[in-house]
């Protein structure tokens, strides 16, 4: 499939210059066709340089929401801002990635990076598939289905 047409899919909230200079970035990444291996790759680096496009959104969202400044969030304030802002998400689903990050931190309290990481994987799980369409739809999104 077409990277770029997959990144529109993963990212509908980007804008198109953002989208395109990403475009670039993957092909001077790699020589190859478009591949579930090299986009994840691709998009794993992207993590972990901080570059992703849900990650820089989260980073920003939960330093706003940090009210108290301690880069880190107790796990009710932490549900609480998640339910708020993807009120899809499920709940155990919620619970269960916060606590997968809090083991590392005795269970106490979760950096702020790490509960940014959390709320990519759950804002994430919104994008849905929808087979009869042949397109992609961000379930929270008002934009309707391709024809």
């Amino acid at each position: 499939r077409d990277f770029g047409v997959f990144i529109r899919v993963l990212y509908p909230m980007v804008r198109d210059e953002e989208l395109e200079d990403m475009v670039m970035a993957y092909a001077r990444h790699t020589s190859e066709p478009a591949s579930s291996g090299t986009t994840l790759e691709f998009l794993t680096g992207r993590l972990l340089a901080k570059q992703e496009f849900r990650l820089r959104k989260w980073l920003k969202i939960l330093k706003l929401k940090d009210a108290h400044h301690r880069n880190s969030f107790r796990r009710e304030d932490f549900l609480a801002i998640c339910f708020k802002m993807i009120p899809t998400v499920k709940h155990h689903l919620a619970v269960q990635e916060y606590e997968a990050a809090a083991i590392r931190y005795n269970g106490e309290r979760v950096p702020l990076e790490s509960a940014a990481y959390v709320m990519c994987i759950l804002d994430s799980m919104n994008i849905k598939y929808i087979p009869q369409t042949s397109s992609w739809s961000d379930e929270g999104s008002t934009q309707q289905p391709a024809k």
